[in-house]
């Protein structure tokens, strides 16, 4: 065949098959639209059926979602559509509706249910919620949040610290500050507890100056005479001049990160200091617990608190701001009380933002920890339970809780 005949038998072709192929595709489209007609009159049918009273309907079809059985003609095989599948034979997506449409027929998102807050112990009504600020200078050690805890010697320690809210407000640093601590011949464990006045300058650095000097102190000793006849006396006065020496050559404080924190005049360096001493065999013994300032002390056993110091012997009056024994002082107005130590007992020396939500257990806080520590909780538990939720209740909170008796056996 030459290329002419060739060129020739392509041109007379090529026209008549795109003419058919059109001619298939208009026919496909017609057959498609008649479909869907009768199928829309076949089921407008059928629900007008469905709506004359009659007897009751069968239970739907076990597989077709629709809840209809499809109708079958006599003399002809049941017939079914796959679910899930449409008129062209591929896979067509379904729509789960997850929740009621709207009256302009758009769907409505379900609001999910709050998730409860597991993170804050709620001891009654929360308090509002309000802007925190990291401080100007934030350094490991003066973080607002540090927590230790396990075995110590033969007993179980758990240890917190927390930043007020009111500090966190004003972008200020926690004033608190805590100390554990075994004497050298390992009889003995020391604790204690340091509140800076919120009134007097440097009151952060005196509350770490004040914990560190007593620790080291207390832990040097190494006489058989028992803590009840330590010369208190004379190691307060030292903690005192330690506190004065270390906050002397400080300068002026850091300015608050919140600007809207008003200046005010500042008294000299002070803090209160409270110190526990137990027996570290966990055995029963006897405890001494001494304390300057209105930090308190608690014992727990059987599931009932019992205050160990009295109350501080200047409370605060009206108007008056941190009116309070503290150190440094010349003569310390020193409390010092003796308590039995028994397997299972806890001891607890807290800053009056947590002692005074405590109130000696007649809180549904102090109630609520009376059965949650029975046992040592976990380390992350133990944080919950001081980042109590409490209106008005915004200083800082600090709580070392030892236990008698040695409950950790694993790392939780």
């Amino acid at each position: 065949m030459s290329d002419a005949a060739l060129s020739a038998l392509l041109a007379s072709v090529i026209p008549a098959a795109v003419v058919l192929v059109i001619a298939l595709i208009r026919l496909g489209g017609r057959n498609r639209r008649t479909m869907r007609f009768f199928g829309k009159q076949r089921r407008s049918t059928r629900e007008k059926l469905t709506e004359q009273p009659g007897p009751a309907a069968e239970a739907p079809h076990p597989f077709d979602p629709s809840g209809r059985r499809p109708q079958v003609r006599a003399g002809r095989p049941p017939w079914r559509v796959l679910p899930g599948w449409g008129s062209r034979g591929g896979p067509k997506p379904r729509r789960l509706r997850m929740g009621k449409r709207s009256p302009a027929g758009k769907q409505v998102r379900p609001s999910p249910a709050p998730l409860p807050d597991v993170t804050h112990r709620l001891a009654g009504k929360p308090s509002k919620p309000t802007a925190l600020h990291v401080p100007v200078q934030l350094l490991s050690w003066t973080s607002g949040v540090a927590a230790d805890g396990g075995l110590f010697a033969g007993l179980t320690a758990r240890v917190a610290t927390i930043r007020g809210r009111a500090h966190q407000f004003h972008g200020e640093r926690g004033q608190d500050a805590f100390g554990l601590s075994a004497t050298r011949d390992g009889r003995w464990v020391v604790g204690a507890v340091a509140d800076g006045l919120g009134s007097t300058v440097h009151a952060d650095q005196a509350a770490q100056t004040a914990v560190r000097s007593v620790v080291k102190i207390a832990s040097d000793i190494v006489d058989d005479v028992p803590p009840a006849r330590w010369e208190w006396n004379m190691i307060l006065r030292e903690v005192g001049r330690s506190v004065e020496v270390a906050t002397r050559s400080l300068g002026r404080p850091l300015p608050a990160a919140n600007p809207a924190r008003r200046q005010r005049p500042l008294g000299p360096p002070a803090t209160t200091l409270t110190v526990v001493v137990v027996p570290a065999n966990g055995v029963a013994g006897t405890g001494v617990v001494v304390g300057v300032g209105d930090s308190p002390a608690y014992l727990l056993r059987s599931g009932a608190w019992r205050r160990l110091l009295p109350q501080d012997s200047q409370p605060a009056s009206a108007g008056a701001d941190n009116a309070t024994d503290a150190l440094p002082a010349a003569a310390p107005a020193m409390r010092l009380v003796s308590f039995d130590w028994r397997p299972g007992d806890l001891v607890v020396v807290a800053s009056d933002g947590f002692g005074n939500a405590l109130a000696g257990g007649g809180t549904p806080l102090g109630a609520a920890l009376a059965e949650a520590w029975q046992e040592p909780p976990s380390l992350l538990g133990f944080l919950r339970d001081v980042d109590f939720r409490l209106s008005t209740f915004n200083d800082d909170r600090t709580v070392l809780a030892l236990w008698c008796g040695a409950f950790d056996t694993a790392v939780s």
